[in-house]
């Protein structure tokens, strides 16, 4: 009943999203697309999952299409302050609804795995590889891109990117220090996903994303305006050195590690603005050690 009613629902919502122009509506649709999946679990067929993914390449650049119309329009001479704000709000939106759509392809990895991967392959060429190639991308698309790999990593894993994940995992270092929170967050997070999934492999590399991690925390905070963003960014941090931890061991230098981990724990920014599990799981992540260590 479930994988039927999955299907019926899944097409009903593809060609409702097919005449949809409102980045809202289309935000609630994707995530009852999401929701479908997690519920479902695999109901697709391989020809039917590339369809989905085409589907969902649709989206987006019609989301693009939206954005760039509207900072066209922006730049206008006989535009008033107040339509510039409604464009930037639609704009806002829009980056909501790539957000959404990264949480859907989560979702469809999740639930399709090796299905998924010829897709996979056609965002590494076409998406990945150039975004994160071009000192020009836009924070968005750059955001947008390390969701992606953290959702690769986190459930394709390694031995469905034998070929990939060194030079993903490349990508996530270089931004785990970037300059901006809204970019730190994912990459920082997939790095922890990255030495929770796959800890053999990560072994190599810890010392240096350990270094890159502490790196990332004493980053400054550069603006008020993002906060928020900075505190969630140094909160996945602190729960990306507690994964590595738990996942090595006695592999890495654990008292340097501690020492340096307990400082941030809790958080020292207004907790209002973190994410409470997150937190938790740090907390949890020091107090486990410290009685394995015992």
């Amino acid at each position: 009943i479930i994988y039927n009613l999955a299907r019926a629902f899944n097409g009903v919502l593809w060609n409702a999203i097919a005449t949809e122009f409102e980045p809202e509506v289309i935000i609630d649709q994707i995530e009852a697309l999401r929701e479908i999946l997690s519920i479902a679990g695999r109901f697709l067929t391989g020809e039917e999952v590339q369809e989905y993914c085409n589907k969902i390449i649709v989206v987006l650049q019609e989301s693009d299409n939206r954005k760039s119309e509207n900072e066209s329009y922006k730049h206008q001479e006989d535009v008033e302050e107040e339509e510039i704000k409604v464009l930037e709000r639609d704009n806002e939106k829009e980056d909501e609804l790539h957000d959404s759509v990264a949480d859907l392809l989560g979702a469809l990895f999740a639930s399709h795995q090796e299905l998924t991967l010829p897709f996979v392959e056609f965002l590494y060429t076409n998406i990945l590889s150039k975004t994160l190639g071009n000192n020009q991308a836009s924070n968005q698309h750059i955001n947008f891109s390390l969701q992606i790999i953290s959702d690769m990593i986190e459930y394709l894993g390694i031995k469905h990117l034998p070929d990939k994940w060194v030079a993903l995992t490349e990508a996530l270092i270089k931004y785990a220090v970037y300059s901006q929170a809204v970019i730190r967050q994912p990459a920082v997070y997939a790095l922890g996903v990255l030495a929770e999934k796959n800890p053999e492999e990560f072994q190599a590399i810890a010392d240096h994303v350990i270094q890159t991690l502490r790196q990332a925390i004493q980053i400054p905070i550069h603006s008020q305006d993002e906060k928020i963003e900075y505190g969630n960014a140094q909160d996945n941090s602190v729960a990306a050195l507690g994964k590595i931890v738990k996942a090595l061991g006695d592999k890495v230098n654990f008292q340097e590690i501690l020492q340096f981990w307990l400082k941030y724990l809790p958080l020292r920014l207004s907790l209002i603005h973190i994410s409470e599990p997150t937190r938790l799981l740090s907390i949890s992540y020091a107090v486990f050690c410290l009685k394995k260590k015992k």
